[in-house]
């Protein structure tokens, strides 16, 4: 029996010692990434208002604020500072409940100030992320060593039962992406833009539930999630776990989504703490409202019975009462009528100890909305360790207290390219049987403050870089008009892209202007136009080009395109762009940099490089593979019927021909669609 025990505890050595290995890289990276962020990286500043003191608990103050927007930044076990901003005294607070804009903090000083600004450190997550490496180093099972290992490619995938399933729907690429992920221990579906990654998922999660197995569905933006649930949403066979509250949303969810997310499918469950809770909502409510309407009457009748402040000659006039009719509408017919027949000095005390009493009402609602909330999220963790299917981003993951025991069949994680390897890592050891990461190496990474190589080693390479786990590629994109598409295959797939849709498909946009008749063109401004940056500032800008950008947008809105993007690598010609905007398209014209599109696609895509002779080529175009190529990349596959690139291409193209924008410049001189342009 003692063997046996020690045959399922005890990894093998050689495992366990690439596990340590693995652990020991991330813990440095992250040790170095944490100092980078300290020095560099800013504070997240909140405005917070006092909503209500609660009852003290463990020897702390704690007290309910409302919060001037919602932040990932708001996670429960969170420390920061509120700052009086009058004084510029700081409190350290801990953060111990979160509802939407509702924060609970505690502290060890009480809380004296009305309003305050809370800063709260961008590295919490990273802290904690260490915390659960060193968690996985002291205490790891044999499982978590092979399935982490397995995930991150240091050993090799394992076989899996195959089975059948139902592909109806799917395209040959995406069955064979099904298929694989059934199969493996571990795997990684490659699905550039427009290739139906979604539709592929909801099909694989529902083939794994069907089998009776539980999936966790994580990535790094919410975005990602909300189209991934979008998709199950609406699989037929998922939605008695729907109804059963077995589909989960860690986190913000969209308005079409609340069903489903953790707070709200709790409160179904729980039907008694949910009367109880919205009975002492609405009650709070209404004594909040109720003494806002006598904070004013009793303050004048406050200050007519009270002592005078000058001395006079003459008799001072009897003081007002409050008028019978404001009375009866406060208090009723019977004691209005009563209470207005009363000294203006009765009437005042009487009101102050009805003001006193309604003021011991809301603390005690106030605690009692508290007290719901912490006995809500005791039951949320009931409600997911029964769920079948939780969807949660890789911060929450990394905070929730939930989701710090919970164990998964399935680990798929979406945009898996972006996530930090550490991150990825720890949400693949809480799978049993098999990992999927899914996602795209040729579009946006992870993002790390510190410019150590060690860092991005450790830290910033894409998993799909990473080992030899069996990979898929979905090659069918059915978002992009077929020559934007062979565009984007011929610069970021090797051509290894096939546009399902024929061009006619898109006749109805394609024939509208600009550009009657094709879907793809670049604008070269010819010399014409100046690349600069205000003094003092490293982002770069340039009216010419932010000129033609804008002009092109009117001619689209006019030909009735009403969603259109404008997207550059510079933050600067951001701000050039929507400060130079006409009024009437503000509302149809969106202009940003390319991060803010990850996921997103367009009808018309206008990108401006921004860059030209007067300070040369910048770093955010110069890569043929890099992290530019990877932006410029994104910001081509966004176009549905009409991609434009703006700038001064022929100068770019002889500067750096091999970099992406280079070779995307010769592709179009080649195809005959680069054109001049006046200023």
């Amino acid at each position: 029996m003692t063997t046996d025990v020690l045959q399922e505890t005890t990894p093998p050595e050689k495992t366990d010692d690439r596990f340590q290995e693995t652990l020991e890289a991330f813990r440095e990276g992250l040790y170095r990434e944490l100092e980078a962020q300290k020095e560099r990286a800013q504070r997240t500043d909140i405005r917070v208002v006092l909503q209500e003191p609660l009852e003290s608990r463990n020897d702390k103050y704690r007290a309910s604020f409302q919060t001037d927007r919602a932040s990932e930044q708001l996670v429960v076990g969170a420390g920061g500072q509120l700052i009086d901003e009058e004084t510029n005294q700081e409190v350290d607070v801990r953060i111990t409940q979160v509802e939407d804009r509702d924060v609970v903090l505690s502290s060890d000083v009480a809380f004296s100030k009305s309003s305050y600004r809370l800063s709260l450190s961008p590295w919490f997550l990273f802290q904690r992320l260490e915390d659960q490496l060193e968690t996985l180093r002291k205490s790891a099972t044999p499982e978590q060593v092979e399935i982490g290992l397995q995930a991150m490619g240091v050993t090799q995938a394992r076989p899996l039962q195959g089975r059948s399933f139902p592909g109806l729907g799917l395209n040959e690429s995406q069955i064979r992406a099904v298929e694989l992920g059934l199969s493996h221990t571990a795997s990684r579906i490659w699905g550039p833009p427009g290739t139906g990654k979604t539709t592929t998922l909801a099909v694989l999660v529902t083939q794994l539930v069907a089998d009776g197995e539980r999936v966790l569905l994580t990535s790094n933006t919410h975005a990602a999630l909300d189209q991934v649930l979008h998709g199950l949403l609406k699989s037929e066979q998922l939605k008695p776990l729907v109804e059963d509250g077995k589909v989960l949303r860690l986190g913000r969810a969209l308005p079409d989504h609340m069903h489903c997310q953790l707070r709200q499918v709790t409160r179904a469950l729980h039907t008694q703490l949910r009367e109880r809770w919205e009975h002492s909502e609405q009650r709070l409510e209404w004594i909040r409202e109720r003494m806002d309407k006598l904070a004013r009457p009793l303050k004048d009748l406050q200050i007519a019975t009270g002592p005078s402040e000058q001395l006079s000659l003459f008799e001072s006039p009897e003081p007002q009462g409050l008028p019978k009719d404001w009375l009866v509408e406060m208090f009723g017919a019977r004691r209005g009528e009563r209470w207005s027949r009363l000294a203006p000095s009765y009437q005042c005390e009487l009101l102050e100890r009805h003001t006193e009493r309604l003021d011991r009402l809301r603390k005690a609602y106030s605690n009692r909305i508290a007290d719901c909330r912490e006995a809500l999220s005791q039951r949320q963790q009931q409600t997911v360790s029964r769920a079948s299917i939780i969807l949660s981003t890789l911060a929450n993951l990394t905070t929730s207290r939930w989701m710090e025991e919970e164990s998964f069949d399935n680990v798929i994680v979406e945009e898996a390219g972006m996530a930090i390897l550490p991150s990825f890592f720890v949400a693949c050891c809480k799978a049993t049987r098999r990992t999927i990461a899914v996602g795209d190496p040729r579009q946006l990474p992870s993002i790390l403050t510190s410019r150590d190589p060690f860092v991005k080693h450790s830290l910033g390479r894409s998993i799909f870089e990473l080992g030899e786990t069996p990979k898929a590629m979905l090659n069918t994109q059915y978002r992009m008009h077929p020559e934007i598409g062979a565009l984007v295959s011929h610069l970021a797939y090797e051509d290894q892209l096939i546009s399902a849709r024929a061009a006619e498909e898109f006749a109805e946009w394609t024939s509208r202007d600009p550009l009657e008749g094709g879907a793809l063109a670049g604008f070269d401004l010819n010399g014409a136009s100046v690349c600069q940056k205000l003094p003092g500032q490293g982002s770069r800008f340039n009216n010419e080009s932010a000129e033609v950008c804008l002009r092109l947008a009117r001619r689209a809105f006019d030909a009735g395109f009403t969603r259109i993007a404008i997207i550059t690598p510079y933050r600067q010609q951001v701000r050039t762009l929507r400060k130079n905007m006409p009024d009437e398209l503000r509302e149809f014209v969106e202009c940003d940099t390319v991060h803010r599109y990850q996921g997103k696609e367009r009808p018309i895509v206008i990108v401006d490089v921004v860059d030209g002779e007067a300070m040369g080529p910048g770093n955010l175009i110069r890569d043929e593979r890099g992290p530019a190529a990877q932006l410029l990349n994104v910001a081509f596959s966004r176009a549905q019927y009409k991609l434009f690139l703006v700038g001064e291409l022929n100068y770019l193209c002889r500067q750096i021909p091999y970099s992406f924008v280079g070779r995307a410049i010769t592709y179009l001189a080649k195809s005959k669609k680069l054109f001049r342009v006046k200023v």
